[in-house]
């Protein structure tokens, strides 16, 4: 540990860019870094945008031993770390925890899907449960792919939020915090966890695939 002491370190992904920032315990903000970034536009999706995870992790290390070298820190001594992100931005997972397809909040290839959902009655359901909109949330999302990507699709074994894939890559585990976990439209808010009901009101998606993983 240098002579600083221990430090805060907080990651965000936002949807314009990526943050680090460096606090002492007392809540003194130490460093800063930012790197900008731009999402991909799918050409067979429109209205679609791609988050690159490997590009903005990338982006996103830069900026934390950016934070590191300015504050003359190292990582001996983060004493923890919080991750942040824009809400409603989704990573999905294979079985073997590998990223296979990963959006930010501004992704909005789904419409059709989302207009499906709000005739059906199930938007409604699913707003009542999960206390956010189809627009621009997983279930609409979610058959998109089943009907565009079946190969994506039929790959997901897990569902995260783009704060838990930050989580994911610091630590190696999949855990997801209820107050950005909420924005996916699949959150049950009384019982702060996934819900399997709303899983099965968007009706492409099957239960045992999305809830196999060891989310929390």
């Amino acid at each position: 540990m240098t002579g600083r002491g221990p430090c805060l370190l907080a990651v965000d992904a936002g949807t314009g860019s990526c943050r680090a920032l460096l606090f002492s315990p007392a809540g003194e903000q130490i460093a800063v870094s930012l790197r900008e970034w731009t999402h991909r536009e799918p050409p067979d999706a429109p209205g679609g945008q791609d988050f690159d995870v490997e590009a903005n992790w990338t982006a996103i290390t830069a900026c934390i031993r950016d934070v590191l070298r300015s504050a003359g820190s190292s990582g001996d001594d983060v004493a923890a770390v919080a991750a942040t992100s824009m809400r409603e931005g989704i990573v999905l997972y294979d079985a073997g925890g590998a990223e296979i397809w990963a959006c930010p909040n501004v992704d909005s290839r789904a419409a059709r899907e989302a207009t499906e959902l709000i005739g059906e009655g199930a938007a409604e359901r699913i707003f009542a449960e999960a206390g956010d909109w189809v627009s621009i949330t997983s279930p609409a999302r979610l058959r998109w792919l089943a009907r565009h990507r079946p190969d994506i699709f039929g790959r997901i074994d897990g569902l995260g939020m783009l704060s838990d894939w930050i989580t994911y890559r610091l630590a190696g585990v999949r855990v997801t915090e209820p107050s950005c976990g909420s924005s996916s439209g699949m959150f049950s808010l009384a019982d702060r966890t996934w819900s399997e009901p709303i899983a099965r009101t968007s009706s492409v998606i099957r239960p045992a695939d999305m809830y196999r993983s060891n989310w929390r």
